[in-house]
């Protein structure tokens, strides 16, 4: 099946109440966009994609 036009993306920011602190995740410094940058959780699905 070929990848369509649609695409679903989500991004979470969690929130740990027990020492108060946020899950951030560093982008691989061999990443062409935002090498080593700290972001939150992401990810997306791709048309037709379960």
């Amino acid at each position: 099946m070929s990848i369509g036009r649609f695409l679903g993306g989500i991004a979470a920011l969690i929130w740990n109440p027990t020492n108060e602190s946020y899950l951030l995740l560093c982008r691989a410094d061999s990443k062409d966009f935002g090498a080593g940058s700290w972001e939150c959780v992401t990810g997306r699905v791709d048309q037709g994609e379960s």
